[in-house]
Parts: C-alpha cells; sequence; structure tokens
C-alpha cells in the first residue's frame, strides 16, 4: 500500500474564498466557495467547497494529514499596529475590528471543521499571502528553477514580491509593501471611472482599448521609478484604505488634474476612454519595469506570475513579447482563488526531501454529475429536453446555423474563466451574435470583448501562438487574413484572449470544435462564462437550468441531453 500525504488548502481571511486537496503533491479537486454559495467573489468560510473537495477525492477530515491557510497572523496584528499608528483616527475603529474578525475567525477554523468529531486531527499551517501565491505558480508551472513575481493590491502587507525559487526552494529577492500598490492604482481608477464590482479591472482594460493614452505624461507622474528596485506610488494622487473594508480611491489632486468621477449610469465619453488608456499604458510599463527586475535579481529563462493583476491578459501579453524571458507560466487562477493551492503546496514541500517538478495539466478540478443526477433535475423545470447520441457534432451544427448554446459538461473548471465545461457558445463569423450575447443574455457592456476557444494545431496560423495557452489568460494579435472572418472574438485593437484546446485536455470540447472546423472551415468557436452578469459561473445541473430559464438562451446541452424552449 503507497502512503499518501493528503493536504488540504484552504483560502480564507480575503475575498475569493477556496478549498483543494493535494495527495502527493497533486491535484486531486480545487473548487473556489463562490462556485458553491453563488456569491461573487464571496469573502465566506469555504465550507461547502471543503465539503464538496472531499466527497470528490473520497477522504474524510480524518484522512487528511495537513490543512494549510495562506495568512500570516503575525502580518496581520502587525497591520493592525500600523493602523493605531494613523493621524487620521476616523476609520481606525472599523478597520481593527475588521483585523481581528478574521484572525478570530482563523483560529476558530478547528471548531469550523468540526475537529472534536474526528479520530486524527490534522497538523494546521500557514503561509504568507505573497508567499503562498508564489507557491501557486511555481509548484504547477513544471519548472525546476525560475524566477517567481507576484503583483496584487495588497496580502497581509506586501503589494509586489519577486522570488528566486531553485529545486523546490523559494527565496525572496525583493519586495514592495503597502501603501505602494500597482494593484490598488488600477483599481482606485477604475472607480473614478465608474466601474464597481468584481470584474471592474476587466473592464477598463476593455474600455482602454477605445482610447488613446494621451494622458501617459501626467500618469506616469503617479509611480516613482528608482534607479535601483521596485517602483513606488505617488500617494498624492490616491487615498488607499489599509484593509478591504476601505475601498482604494483618487485624491481631490487626481480629480483636479482629471476632472470630475463618472457616476455609474453616465455616458462613457472620450475622456474617460482616454483615462482608461492612459492608465492601462501606465500599468504596462511599470510591469514591464518590474519583470526586468525580477531577471536581474535571478538571472533565470523561466518566470511564473501569480497575483490579481495576472488577470490583466494585454500586459501579459507585453511581457511575452519582451523577450525579457524564454518561458512563461501564468498561473490559471492567479487571483485569490488560487492561495488555497499556493498554500497546499508549501506545507507538502515542507516534508518533502526530494523536489521533482510536476506541472498542474490541466483545471477541470471540480464536481461533475451523472445522467441520473440530470434525469433526476430535468422534469423540476418547464423545458422540452432529449437525450442526444453525439453532443459535440449537434451542438457544432446549431452553432454553424446561428444559434447561441449552452454547453455543460465534465468536471467543472478552478479558476475565474469558463474554458469548455461551463460555456456559452457562438459562432465566431457574425458580429450580431457578439451584441447579442452581451445584450440579451450576458447583460454586459457591449465594448467588452469575447474570447475564441481554438483548435491548438491553428492556433498559431490565426494568433500566432506557438505554444499551448489553455487558460484564456494571454492576448495575440491575429493574422490579418483572419479578421474579417471571426469579427466576433476580434477586439478592437485586433488582439484576441485565445484558449487553446487540445484533445488530450479535453475531448469532448475538442470534438464539437474540430465538427464546427468541418462545417465551417473555422477552427474556433466563441466562449464565454455560462452565468448572467452579477453571478458566478454555474456549478451544478440546477445552476445551470435556473440561467437557462433567465436568459435568452434557447438550447442548453447538459452532458448528452439537450434542453430546448419552444
Amino acid at each position: 500500500m503507497v502512503f499518501k500525504i493528503n493536504t488540504l488548502g484552504i483560502n480564507f481571511g480575503s475575498h475569493d474564498t477556496s478549498a483543494c486537496i493535494l495527495q502527493n503533491g497533486e491535484v486531486i479537486v480545487a473548487i473556489e466557495e463562490e462556485k458553491m454559495n453563488r456569491e461573487k467573489r464571496t469573502e465566506q468560510f469555504p465550507i461547502n467547497a471543503i465539503i464538496s473537495c472531499l466527497e470528490i477525492a473520497d477522504l474524510s477530515l480524518n484522512d487528511i494529514d495537513i490543512v494549510s491557510l495562506p495568512i500570516d497572523l503575525g502580518a496581520y496584528l502587525t497591520r493592525a499596529h500600523k493602523i493605531l499608528r494613523l493621524e487620521d483616527q476616523s476609520e481606525v475603529l472599523d478597520q481593527i475590528n475588521y483585523l481581528l474578525d478574521v484572525v478570530k475567525e482563523i483560529i476558530l477554523i478547528p471548531k469550523k471543521l468540526n475537529f472534536s468529531k474526528i479520530n486524527t486531527k490534522p497538523k494546521i499551517v500557514y503561509f504568507s499571502h505573497h508567499l503562498s501565491h508564489a507557491a501557486s505558480a511555481y509548484y504547477s508551472s513544471g519548472f525546476s528553477k525560475s524566477a517567481v513575481l507576484v503583483i496584487d493590491g495588497v496580502g497581509e502587507l506586501d503589494t509586489i514580491s519577486i522570488y528566486h525559487a531553485i529545486q523546490g526552494k523559494l527565496k525572496r529577492k525583493a519586495f514592495r509593501t503597502f501603501p505602494h500598490s500597482l494593484g490598488k492604482l488600477y483599481s482606485s481608477v477604475c472607480r473614478y471611472l465608474g466601474f464597481s464590482g468584481p470584474t471592474k479591472e476587466g473592464k477598463v482594460m476593455a474600455l482602454a482599448s477605445f482610447g488613446s493614452p494621451i494622458y501617459i505624461n501626467e500618469f506616469s507622474k503617479m509611480i516613482i521609478l528608482p534607479k535601483k528596485g521596485l517602483p513606488k506610488v505617488n500617494q498624492s494622487y490616491f487615498n488607499f484604505g489599509l484593509t478591504p473594508l476601505s475601498p482604494s480611491k483618487v485624491s481631490k489632486k487626481f480629480i483636479d488634474v482629471f476632472g470630475k468621477l463618472r457616476r455609474k449610469n453616465d455616458p462613457i465619453g472620450e475622456r474617460h476612454k482616454n483615462i482608461a488608456a492612459s492608465l492601462q499604458k501606465l500599468y504596462e510599463k511599470t510591469l514591464i519595469r518590474i519583470v526586468k527586475e525580477a531577471q536581474l535579481l535571478t538571472n533565470e529563462n523561466n518566470i511564473c506570475l501569480a497575483g490579481g493583476t495576472m488577470l490583466n491578459c494585454i500586459g501579459n501579453s507585453r511581457i511575452r513579447t519582451s523577450g525579457i524571458f524564454d518561458n512563461i507560466y501564468i498561473h490559471p487562477a492567479p487571483n485569490d482563488a488560487g492561495l488555497s493551492l499556493g498554500a497546499a503546496y508549501l506545507a507538502y514541500y515542507e516534508n518533502i526531501t526530494e523536489f521533482f517538478p510536476l506541472k498542474l495539466d490541466n483545471v477541470y478540478l471540480g464536481p461533475k454529475y451523472s445522467e441520473e443526477d440530470i434525469m433526476s433535475a430535468a422534469p423540476f423545470y418547464p423545458i422540452k429536453w432529449k437525450r442526444i447520441e453525439n453532443p459535440s457534432k449537434c451542438a457544432a451544427k446549431l452553432i454553424s446555423d446561428g444559434i447561441i448554446v449552452g454547453w455543460f459538461t465534465g468536471r467543472l473548471e478552478w479558476g475565474p474563466r469558463a474554458l469548455g465545461n461551463r460555456s456559452i457558445l457562438a459562432d465566431p463569423r457574425y458580429l450580431n451574435l457578439k451584441e447579442k450575447i452581451n445584450l440579451l443574455i450576458k447583460h454586459r457592456e457591449n465594448f467588452r470583448p469575447f474570447s475564441p476557444s481554438v483548435l491548438v494545431e491553428k492556433a498559431y496560423e490565426i494568433f500566432g501562438c506557438d505554444k499551448e495557452s489553455p487558460y484564456m489568460i494571454d492576448a495575440f494579435d491575429i493574422n490579418p487574413k483572419w479578421k474579417t472572418r471571426i469579427p466576433a472574438v476580434l477586439h478592437i485593437d485586433s488582439t484576441s484572449r485565445i484558449q487553446t484546446v487540445s484533445r488530450k485536455d479535453n475531448p469532448k470540447y475538442y470534438d464539437l470544435i474540430a465538427e464546427f472546423f468541418k462545417l465551417t472551415e473555422v477552427p474556433l468557436v466563441l466562449n464565454t462564462s455560462l452565468n448572467i452578469r452579477g453571478e458566478p459561473i454555474v456549478t451544478t445541473i440546477n445552476d445551470a437550468l435556473n440561467t437557462f430559464i433567465k436568459s435568452k438562451l434557447t438550447h442548453i446541452f447538459i452532458e448528452n441531453f439537450l434542453f430546448h424552449k419552444e
């Protein structure tokens, strides 16, 4: 009998709470709590995700050897002490209470997990926020040696961290602490532009392509670039809060320079587009400076990237095209959801003497559902349904006929992107379908683009992508010959955030795209997440059918069944 070390990773104490299980360093299951409790970017303890992880792994808490969390309690208390020393005491009580509540909730985890009712109590270990981000990327990259870069809003105290990873060991080489936060800077300008909520940064990144960076000289004053080391933020333009309880804002000086704030429902004018473009330009310029610093400090050819800012796919493409590093690995869940995996990796590798690099093969790591589950749920919905012999072929035909379809199959994706198991799919040849999905199904702003899922062997011909890019986390320029053929997945800047699809990773989805290719000579489909605005990606059959009823979708495939409206 082979001994297995079972490690339960839990992200709690920040947004995007999640859970995962490693067996001997291999990821068995990983789930975000938001996809279980249906609360976008939830901060709730991920009890539903933990229960589901244990069920999928066929384990109980008695089988878990280590529970690991990505939070440094000492750093949290240091942060609380810093708040007490602030001259402006207006929000001190609220902020201190927030931090103390986090610490209290962490201490109560044994009670939350009913440790009193299990025979063998697992060891609980803690690691810092940024170290966990770094571990999530490095230990899933397959690299033995690498530079590792983490950039986000703020962990406990850190905002930028550079690590040097060698043979399983992570050594921090440089860091920047709050309030010098590139992530907070970006978020503050997003709020100034009238965008709020969990997807505000993605909206502004998309909007940036519609403007010109005419304010870049003024924006450049917001970043202080020393001759050596990491950048600082010019605090005179901003009013950053010390906890998630205090949203980051721009200062009066910023408003004096750029004009009044845009309110949520105000029209978007050229000024707003140009501010977004200038913000994005500043972000990219600063990002490349940080990446160069990472190369200088480590002298490596590989780099691993994590942290919430790594969801900025245009910035990621700038790193790739800069040529600073030969090989780039971006964690598929670079936001805080990925912290549970990072903490689990750290706990596992603390107990291992030999390091063997393991690459995360795919992110289809959540629950899946049987035919019996479907047949049990279906009678409760007033929808016609039937079994389909070849759903990939049937769906491809419907899509080629201009029908937008829901596609629900296999295990739930982990991370913020739908990658062909919980997706809405459409024909990329028709621009009106993009507009229809935005306005009638997703209820999103009409300037937001959609992504293509492309057969991996065709990715170079259409997008110049010569490696697999399976996680929709990098933007590529479209071959000019293809621009008029696939306008629904072409952003205004002639880029697309692509997903390459291989048969080994997702055979059913690959077959769908291959069938569509046979019918249309176009080896890709438009792919967006199966959800409506403000809701997480669907998880269960009931989630999918409820979304189907509420939306303007007319057809949805759930495994080998087709549900359709009159």
